[in-house]
């Protein structure tokens, strides 16, 4: 997703095996030299995660930070305070909405999202920290990861920097199976890029108010969506 533990975590397959069809389809894409539609395909099979195969697990962790030049006071208000409203600035996500009474002063316990990649299922992201005094949250996946995801969660730091804030995106992730441990060093790659963008638009936003680029297209796309099917 771009963003998204929203959007995170959506570079996975929801294969078992590699035998269900979207996971062959993504392999051949793959041996033909043709990553590019891999996003697309993610998660189009909302399965719970399998017994891992073997009993190998595997753990995945990325981490991308950037530079906000904008107290962090301000930046905490948009990522922590807002929490719930994460798709007013990140491209990956088209709605979210927050729900219960949150931990610590946070806004709510959890919010769901709805990617803004085609096929991909919502998630739901429930916080399992929330600092105000240190700037720092974390929350968990607990809706929408692929089959052969067991956990994952994305931890967000923001540090003073000068006048401005050093704002710092770790997804950790623990892949089962075969299939899991061969699509590693593919899955960093994409999350990788997904956590760049992320704090791109961030940074746009945080600094300017004004949306990214790629936020405006994304919603010109949904808006167009919602149209057609009215």
């Amino acid at each position: 997703m771009r963003l998204q533990l929203c959007s995170i975590l959506f570079v996975v397959i929801c294969v078992s095996g590699c035998t269900s069809p979207i996971g062959d389809r993504w392999l051949m894409n793959v041996a033909d030299g043709d990553a590019s539609g891999s996003a697309e395909l993610v998660a189009r099979t909302h399965l719970k995660p399998k017994e891992p195969a073997m009993g190998i697990k595997t753990t995945a962790e990325v981490s991308r930070s950037i530079f906000v030049d904008v107290p962090r006071e301000q930046v905490w208000r948009i990522t922590g305070e807002e929490f719930a409203n994460i798709d007013r600035w990140i491209a990956g996500v088209n709605a979210s909405e927050g729900a219960g009474v949150g931990l610590n002063g946070a806004p709510c316990t959890e919010r769901t999202c709805e990617p803004s990649f085609r096929g991909f299922q919502e998630t739901t992201e429930r916080l399992i920290q929330y600092d105000p005094q240190r700037y720092q949250l974390a929350y968990q996946i607990v809706e929408g990861l692929p089959g052969m995801v067991g956990q994952a969660t994305n931890e967000w730091t923001h540090q003073e920097k000068g006048q401005g804030t050093q704002v710092t995106m770790t997804i950790k992730m623990e892949l089962h199976g075969i299939v899991g441990a061969a699509m590693k060093p593919m899955m960093s790659r994409q999350m990788g890029k997904i956590l760049q963008e992320g704090l791109e638009e961030l940074k746009v936003y945080a600094e300017t108010g004004q949306q990214h680029p790629r936020k405006l297209a994304a919603m010109a796309k949904y808006h167009k969506k919602l149209t057609s099917q009215r």
